[in-house]
Order: structure tokens, then sequence, then C-alpha cells
């Protein structure tokens, strides 16, 4: 299994002929992409915009799977960026050059601290845990649009009401029961099982991307490493593919 990291150069460069070789084989195989995340993160956002996009163009099958940071946090020791001063003032800057380039409305919310410590996204979480389980070709759209309450339009997400909205607005079927599941036993832990599995996998904070391909995979962190996905697969990254937008 090989890692990549933010931050961290690991990359092993191979000459063009093998690298060609390697393109020519993999192209012949379709790839699987689990997407690990949590609404609480923009980078995952940004992550889940990025993918969703290429899945129209690259031969992967993607496979969303949300999954409790704060858990994450937790078993690994890491912390968030926020909580660190100059990671926190970096970062604000960075997600504005991230908005432009995939045109995604990523605004901050007015009191991140109370959004997304304090609050947390425990409960929204535990809903698309439901939402997969219960009705998964709605997990797209309720993701996105807790997205867009928490980190566009500076709304709530951690109450029942909230999640009441979010289903309304994406038309979710059987709302009721699907939202009465966040306090199911079987969701609870459900959550907790992919929560552990990326874990074991390596993962310490969000997005966290598993690629599996030609029989090996492959493990990201962050949102910037779909160059060397394409890579890996042998495919082209053009880009933001900003014509292919769902916002």
């Amino acid at each position: 299994m090989s890692i990549w990291r933010s931050g961290t150069f690991q990359y092993s460069f191979i000459d063009a002929s093998s690298r060609r070789r390697r393109r020519q084989k993999a192209m012949t195989k379709r790839a699987t992409i689990s997407l690990f995340f949590d609404v609480v993160s923009p980078y995952a956002w940004i992550g889940f915009e990025s993918l969703t996009r290429y899945r129209t163009v690259w031969p992967i099958e993607l496979k969303l799977r949300p999954y409790y940071l704060g858990g994450v946090m937790r078993a690994t020791g890491n912390k968030p960026p926020m909580l660190v001063p100059a990671k926190g003032m970096q970062m604000a800057k960075d997600l504005d050059y991230q908005k432009k380039y995939w045109g995604i409305p990523l605004n901050a919310p007015s009191d991140p601290f109370n959004s997304m410590i304090t609050k947390g996204t425990l409960l929204p979480q535990r809903f698309l845990t439901a939402v997969n389980e219960d009705a998964p070709d709605f997990l797209e759209a309720a993701a996105r649009e807790l997205w867009m309450r928490i980190w566009s339009r500076d709304e709530p997400i951690d109450t029942i009401d909230n999640l009441k909205e979010v289903a309304k607005k994406i038309g979710l079927p059987d709302a009721d029961k699907i939202i009465g599941r966040c306090n199911d036993e079987k969701v609870k832990q459900k959550l907790t099982d992919t929560t552990q599995e990326a874990v074991a996998s390596g993962a310490f904070g969000a997005p966290w991307i598993v690629l599996d391909v030609d029989g090996k995979q492959h493990c990201f962190w962050g949102s910037d490493r779909l160059h060397i996905i394409a890579d890996l697969i042998g495919e082209q990254f053009p880009g933001p593919l900003l014509e292919k937008s769902k916002l």
C-alpha cells in the first residue's frame, strides 16, 4: 500500500517507458475509488465535488463513504487545523484559492468553532449513513446540501429540524423514517465501523481517498491528489471540469 500525504514527498518517479506501459495496462482496468468524508471538512467537499465530476470521464466506480472525522481525530491524536493558529490562517487563504479554481461556493461559517467543534457533525454523519443504507441514490444530494448549509450559507446542520429541511430540499423519500434511524443502533454501528475501517487503512484526516486498481491499494489524504490518481489509472487530469459541476 502506498500513502500520499500533503506536505510529504513520497512519489517515486519511474522512467517514461515503464510509465507508458503501466498506463496502457491500467487503461484496460476499471478502478474503484472510495471517498471517506465528513461534511465538517471543506477539503472533503472539494474532494467530493472533484471526484463526482471525474466519475463522468474516468473509468472508475466511486464509492461515497460517510465517516466521523471526530472519531478519526481521537483515534489518531490529530486535531483540526483551525486549532493551530498558523494552519488556520493559511487555511482561510487556501480555501479562497480552491473556491475560485473548483467553482465551489465556499464561505467559512460565521462562528467556525461553534459550528465545527462545539456542535460537530455526529448527527448529520449518522443521517448520511442512514441515507446511504435506505436511499443510496440520494446520498450525493444529501451530502452536497449539508455542505452548502454549513460551508456556503452559514446554516446549522446539527438538529433533527435541520435534517428535515435538508430532506425536503432534496426530495428524500421516507424522510421521517430515515431521519428517525439516526438513533438506530445499527446506523450508529455502521458509522463507527466505517470510521474504524478508514483509520485501519491509515486515515488521520479528511478527505481520505482509497484507490483500488490492478490488484493494488493506494491511499491519499487531501483533495489535491487527483493528478497522481490519474497517473495511476492511466488517465488525464485536465483541471476542474467546471462544465460538470452540479452546484
